[in-house]
């Protein structure tokens, strides 16, 4: 069905008051929007007439835009947002009010119809803009008793975003507190725990790095690039250490294999002066062993000379 183009006119209730005859009630209002022209309907539901008849040509405006009579987007360009918001959300199609729900940039405006919004399907859309938590804390107060929807989706929000407001926080806290604690321990002289704790805390930093600030960022390279310095200084002084311990055991072991070379050459010395000695008593044992021979003979060599000039001796004697 083609829509209808709408022409302003007067509202109902102008049309009313402005005849002459007899007070027309309200309920004979409300039935003749049935047989008025859709301008008619709108202006009455777009106008600042009773309540009552508002409401009531404001349903009829709806079901002349699902029925395809009015265009929505003409309807919308007549302005009195409030009014277009309410046909809206009696539409079938709930682009309507989405779109322009979301075309209202005014957040107070957004915040008035979270609780003043003609029908819950706005509060609710409205409702679900709402990002700030002073106003959802605000507005929760508000709602809390009026629409049980809306509050619910206000706290549902709030409770994301206090979640969300803690998790930054959490997030924040365990950066500041890891490169706090990478920088606490920069400063620090080596010790027996230095690269266990370091290693630690860069894990730690590892686990949130992404999400930390360009300068905690920097703050904490300059931190760890002075923990490494600290580190490889002890591993260049146990370098330094285990070379000068080498150098002194080799100087020690050099001394010691010269003292057990000297008791070597000490004892092969006295090996060779024993042997000399022993050789010397044998060869004086063997030289006494001949002169004692010598002497001996000669002894016997001298007895048996005496006995026989003895021998002569007496037979001169006896002649």
């Amino acid at each position: 069905m083609v829509s209808m183009p709408i022409n302003i006119m007067k509202p109902l209730s102008k049309i009313f008051r402005s005849a002459p005859s007899s007070p027309i009630t309200l309920d004979a209002q409300i039935a003749a929007l049935d047989a008025g022209p859709p301008d008619l309907i709108a202006a009455t539901a777009l106008g600042d007439g009773e309540e009552a008849l508002r409401a009531a040509a404001v349903r009829k405006l709806a079901a002349l835009v699902d029925a395809g009579t009015i265009n929505f987007a003409e309807l919308r360009s007549m302005g009195n947002t409030p009014a277009v918001l309410s046909v809206a959300g009696l539409c079938v199609n709930p682009a309507y009010l989405a779109d322009l729900l979301g075309s209202i940039t005014d957040l107070e405006q957004i915040a008035t119809l979270v609780i003043e919004g003609s029908s819950s399907r706005i509060r609710q859309l409205a409702a679900q803009r709402i990002e700030d938590s002073v106003e959802l804390t605000r507005l929760l107060k508000l709602a809390r008793d009026k629409d049980k929807s809306v509050y619910k989706i206000l706290k549902q929000k709030s409770d994301a975003l206090r979640a969300e407001q803690e998790r930054v926080a959490q997030i924040e806290s365990d950066v500041n507190g890891s490169c706090g604690s990478l920088e606490h321990i920069s400063q620090r002289v080596y010790d027996a725990n230095y690269t266990a704790s370091f290693e630690y805390y860069q894990a730690q930093w590892r686990k949130v790095e992404a999400l930390a600030a360009p300068d905690i960022q920097e703050r904490t390279r300059l931190a760890i690039e002075r923990c490494r310095k600290v580190i490889d200084g002890h591993l260049q002084q146990l370098a330094e250490q285990a070379a000068e311990t080498s150098r002194h055991a080799a100087q020690l072991a050099a001394r010691e294999a010269s003292r057990e070379a000297a008791v070597v050459q000490a004892a092969e010395e006295a090996q060779r002066r024993s042997e000399a000695e022993a050789l010397a008593a044998a060869e004086a044992e063997k030289t006494r062993e001949v002169e004692e021979k010598a002497r001996a003979e000669r002894l016997a060599a001298e007895t048996a000379a005496l006995r026989r000039i003895g021998g002569l001796i007496g037979q001169v004697n006896t002649a």
